[in-house]
Protein backbone atom coordinates (compact mmCIF):
# COMPACT_ATOMS: atom_id res chain seq x y z
CA UNK A 1 0.00 0.00 0.00
CA UNK A 2 2.74 2.43 0.69
CA UNK A 3 4.51 1.83 -2.77
CA UNK A 4 0.91 2.79 -4.38
CA UNK A 5 0.52 5.88 -2.17
CA UNK A 6 3.83 6.90 -3.34
CA UNK A 7 3.14 6.17 -7.07
CA UNK A 8 -0.20 8.25 -6.74
CA UNK A 9 1.95 10.98 -5.29
CA UNK A 10 -0.47 10.61 -1.83
CA UNK A 11 2.16 9.07 1.05
CA UNK A 12 2.38 12.79 1.79
CA UNK A 13 -1.04 12.58 3.02
CA UNK A 14 -0.55 9.39 5.49
CA UNK A 15 2.82 10.27 6.90
CA UNK A 16 1.81 13.86 7.80
CA UNK A 17 3.74 15.93 6.26
CA UNK A 18 0.77 17.53 4.16
CA UNK A 19 -1.83 18.43 6.98
CA UNK A 20 -5.23 19.17 6.79
CA UNK A 21 -5.83 23.14 6.03
CA UNK A 22 -8.02 24.78 7.77
CA UNK A 23 -12.16 25.11 6.41
CA UNK A 24 -11.81 28.40 5.44
CA UNK A 25 -8.63 27.84 3.20
CA UNK A 26 -8.84 27.39 -0.71
CA UNK A 27 -7.34 24.21 -0.67
CA UNK A 28 -9.58 22.78 2.27
CA UNK A 29 -12.55 21.02 -0.45
CA UNK A 30 -9.27 19.76 -2.41
CA UNK A 31 -7.60 18.40 0.31
CA UNK A 32 -10.95 16.67 1.92
CA UNK A 33 -11.65 15.00 -1.39
CA UNK A 34 -8.20 13.64 -1.77
CA UNK A 35 -8.15 12.17 1.66
CA UNK A 36 -11.81 10.68 1.01
CA UNK A 37 -10.24 8.71 -1.92
CA UNK A 38 -7.39 7.79 0.13
CA UNK A 39 -9.39 6.48 2.76
CA UNK A 40 -11.70 4.32 0.60
CA UNK A 41 -8.21 2.69 -0.76
CA UNK A 42 -6.85 1.98 2.53
CA UNK A 43 -10.45 0.47 3.71
CA UNK A 44 -10.78 -1.68 0.74
CA UNK A 45 -7.88 -3.48 1.04
CA UNK A 46 -8.32 -4.74 4.52
CA UNK A 47 -10.50 -7.15 6.13
CA UNK A 48 -14.12 -6.13 7.32
CA UNK A 49 -13.30 -6.50 11.32
CA UNK A 50 -9.96 -4.11 10.35
CA UNK A 51 -12.16 -1.72 8.60
CA UNK A 52 -15.18 -2.11 11.34
CA UNK A 53 -12.81 -1.17 13.84
CA UNK A 54 -11.66 2.27 12.27
CA UNK A 55 -14.98 3.58 11.48
CA UNK A 56 -14.58 6.33 13.91
CA UNK A 57 -11.48 7.63 12.58
CA UNK A 58 -11.45 11.02 10.03
CA UNK A 59 -8.50 11.11 8.40
CA UNK A 60 -6.03 8.85 6.09
CA UNK A 61 -3.13 9.61 8.67
CA UNK A 62 -5.32 8.56 11.77
CA UNK A 63 -6.20 5.74 10.03
CA UNK A 64 -2.67 5.05 8.96
CA UNK A 65 -1.09 5.83 12.21
CA UNK A 66 -3.63 3.41 13.71
CA UNK A 67 -2.82 0.57 11.58
CA UNK A 68 1.24 1.58 12.25
CA UNK A 69 0.70 1.34 15.49
CA UNK A 70 -1.13 -2.25 15.78
CA UNK A 71 0.80 -4.02 12.58
CA UNK A 72 3.49 -2.48 12.29
CA UNK A 73 5.58 -3.99 14.61
CA UNK A 74 6.88 -7.44 13.88
CA UNK A 75 6.38 -9.99 16.28
CA UNK A 76 6.11 -13.56 16.06
CA UNK A 77 2.88 -13.36 18.22
CA UNK A 78 1.82 -10.72 16.22
CA UNK A 79 2.47 -13.01 13.03
CA UNK A 80 0.47 -15.78 14.57
CA UNK A 81 -2.57 -13.47 15.08
CA UNK A 82 -2.78 -12.01 11.59
CA UNK A 83 -2.36 -15.94 9.99
CA UNK A 84 -4.96 -17.54 12.19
Amino acid sequence: MKNFLFAKNKIQFVDGTLKKPGKTSPDYMSWMQCDAMIKGWLTTAMEKNIRASLKYLNTSFEIWSDLLERFGKESAPRAYELKH
